[in-house]
């Protein structure tokens, strides 16, 4: 008796019947497992959404006008003297870096006015 259930399972199309059950039993398990795409949402993009909301949120309650956010207005660096001496140095140091300028940066003494 075992000998013929044996015969019966190892026959082409039974085996190949449990092979196609096999494969589509792995493919839904591993097919279920998989998460969808979610993209990445970058910090810029979170700012710009905020901003955006606050602002039509304030322009709704407060009417038409035209709202600028103090938050949001344009930047304005007040720096001292030497600060700004200082940032030019550098600003002509990176210019002949970029311009890969070795020669004229020796030339020019930059670094010697940078202080360590």
């Amino acid at each position: 008796m075992t000998n013929s259930i044996s015969k019966d399972f190892l026959s082409s199309k039974t085996l190949f019947k449990f092979l196609i059950f096999l494969n589509l039993v792995a493919l839904n398990t591993l097919s279920s497992c998989v998460t969808p795409h979610e993209p990445i949402e970058r910090f810029e993009d979170k700012e710009k959404d905020r901003k955006e909301k606050i602002e039509s949120t304030l322009s709704q309650e407060y009417g038409g006008t035209a709202y600028q956010s103090l938050g949001y207005g344009p930047l304005i660096v007040y720096k001292p003297k030497s600060f700004k001496e200082l940032d030019s140095l550098y600003a002509l140091k990176e210019d002949f870096l970029e311009r890969n300028d070795l020669r004229g940066l020796e030339s020019s003494e930059v670094e010697d006015k940078i202080p360590a």
